[in-house]
């Protein structure tokens, strides 16, 4: 019997390896200079990185009671080195969209979701921390790598750092192929077990038409674009505003680390005390982010960036962990692997509201205010949302009691 808390730990840091699209923001700026290409071109990397990963999540999702789990880890972890590996020998742009954007985040957003929901299945009684910790490994990854990435680049240059990074992630990638194995479990079982813990079962297709989903995913992509925006640009932005590229790294890494150590947090916050409180906190971090960014824009205080960068890394780690609960108590756990599915292409529309609509800011106006300020925007929008989520949800609820005492009534 193998020794469930090493396959956590395994996971754990194969899911920094997975993340580490969040990574390409060190890479971005020598990319840029060694191919020539615009600061837009070198943006879209990362939303390309986005949606990659995102139909690969889905995917590696609908596939997962077909395809067995280590065979195709192993398939993953090949391409995951493999795409690294060309990426280092790029000669244009279009060659880096295909072999990190496309290959590399396409592979570890399949990886991802697959490691995820089998090392879960060894932590039944603790799904939740289980959760939380991978979670956290894979928000992780900026603050574990950009730094020395960044030195690696400025040592050997970025092809040369890329190929390191390549050989590290195909070695970790194959230790959680070979060592991890799916829990010997009933495969006849099903999640009807748990059903009566919820008041709602709710199908997918009925899902996506409730209010309840369709404005709670709206306040997911908004709050995620702006901290992907952020964090994805955190060196070109710190460059831009006449500081270092290691000072950019050192923001990329904050919000890492805010990020990752967040996300169990939120975890507890709503298991505790509920929906309300852990949007709140959320949506707050978002405003606070924004407001401490734009007085950075007037007066140039570092110090007010670096809270800014701060704040987002707060809010960002709660989107994953609160979309997850919020699916699954929203709407109930019976369809709830078809549900968060699509809950999870909120990737795709923030890539591109996020970084993609920077860059095309940027590019137009060459002017890193005017591209930042759509920002501004998406706060006071998320803030409304927020209060018509809560709204809808008493709306319901209310409706839902109304029906309770109807049916005792009678």
């Amino acid at each position: 019997m193998k020794n469930r808390n090493l396959i956590l730990i395994i996971g754990t840091i194969s899911m920094i390896i997975f993340g580490l699209m969040y990574n390409w923001t060190v890479f971005s700026k020598p990319v840029s200079e060694s191919l020539n290409t615009s600061v837009a071109s070198t943006t879209l990397v990362f939303s390309f990185c986005q949606i990659s990963f995102c139909i690969g999540g889905v995917l590696s999702g609908f596939l997962f009671k077909k395809l067995p789990y280590q065979p195709s880890m192993i398939i993953g972890a090949c391409l995951v080195g493999t795409g690294l590996f060309l990426t280092s020998m790029a000669t244009n742009i279009n060659s880096i969209y295909l072999t990190y954007s496309l290959i590399f985040n396409f592979s570890s957003g399949f990886c991802y979701k697959n490691l995820l929901t089998t090392v879960i299945r060894w932590f039944k009684d603790k799904a939740g921390f289980a959760t939380g910790v991978l979670l956290m490994g894979c928000g992780l990854s900026a603050f574990v790598s950009n730094m020395p990435m960044t030195f690696l680049i400025e040592m050997i240059g970025w092809r040369s750092a890329m190929k390191v990074l390549a050989l590290i992630a195909f070695a970790v990638s194959l230790l959680s192929a070979l060592y991890i194995t799916p829990c010997k479990e009933d495969k006849n079982a099903t999640t009807k077990s748990v059903v009566n813990e919820f008041d709602e079962q709710v199908t997918t297709k009925k899902m996506i038409k409730d209010p309840r989903f369709y404005f709670f995913f709206m306040w997911t992509v908004l709050i995620l674009a702006g901290a992907t925006t952020l964090s994805g640009n955190s060196v070109i932005l710190a460059v831009g505003f006449g500081m270092t590229a290691s000072f950019g790294a050192m923001l990329s890494m904050t919000v890492s680390l805010t990020n990752s150590m967040s996300r169990i947090a939120y975890g507890i916050i709503y298991d505790r005390k509920g929906r309300k409180l852990a949007m709140s906190i959320c949506t707050a971090m978002f405003l606070l982010s924004i407001i401490c960014l734009n007085i950075f824009i007037f007066t140039k205080i570092s110090y007010l960036l670096v809270l800014a960068m701060v704040f987002i890394g707060l809010c960002f780690g709660g989107i994953p962990s609160i979309a997850s609960t919020y699916v699954l108590k929203t709407f109930g756990n019976e369809n709830y692997p078809s549900n968060f599915s699509i809950q999870g292409l909120y990737s795709l529309f923030a890539s591109q509201l996020g970084t993609t609509l920077f860059g095309v800011i940027y590019s137009n106006t060459q002017s890193y205010e005017k591209a930042l300020s759509i920002l501004l925007l998406y706060a006071i929008i998320t803030l409304l949302l927020y209060f018509i989520i809560n709204k809808v949800i008493a709306n319901k609820n209310k409706q839902r009691d109304m029906k309770m005492i109807e049916k005792c009534a009678s």
